[in-house]
């Protein structure tokens, strides 16, 4: 993210549905061989409270290889925020790439089963009125 010691960081904070659930992605790597080793940590947070909803970290020992990280947490209040920061760097930070928040769809599993459910209940119901 930036040379060593200058501790870059990405902060955006941004309105969306209180109770729905959100997804961060972002791509990361060591790009550089004196980046290696570097780290950083991320995370969602309530923009209204600063709570943080949920976080990791990446630290990248080979570099070379873009690798997708990836976040999930329900809005507690109408404001989301993204923070992402390098916590330690030997000369070269971490590159960060394609950094994207958006609604975080049901599995598919999930929606097959609601769908299966949705319909057991709709037959139950026709086989009752026609009793």
């Amino acid at each position: 993210m930036n040379q060593a010691l200058s501790g870059g960081s990405i902060l955006q904070v941004v309105n969306v549905t209180p109770g729905a659930l959100y997804r961060l992605t972002f791509d990361a790597t060591a790009w550089a061989e004196n980046s290696r080793t570097s780290a950083i940590s991320y995370e969602l947070f309530d923009g209204n409270t600063t709570t943080v909803l949920a976080s990791g970290t990446f630290t990248d020992p080979t570099g070379g290889v873009w690798m997708t990280q990836q976040l999930q947490a329900v809005a507690t209040s109408g404001l989301l925020g993204v923070r992402i920061t390098e916590t330690s760097a030997f000369q070269a930070g971490l590159g960060v790439d394609n950094v994207n928040l958006d609604l975080a769809t049901p599995e598919p599993a999930m929606t097959s089963l609601t769908g299966a459910a949705v319909l057991a209940l709709l037959g139950a119901r026709r086989r009752r009125r026609t009793v």
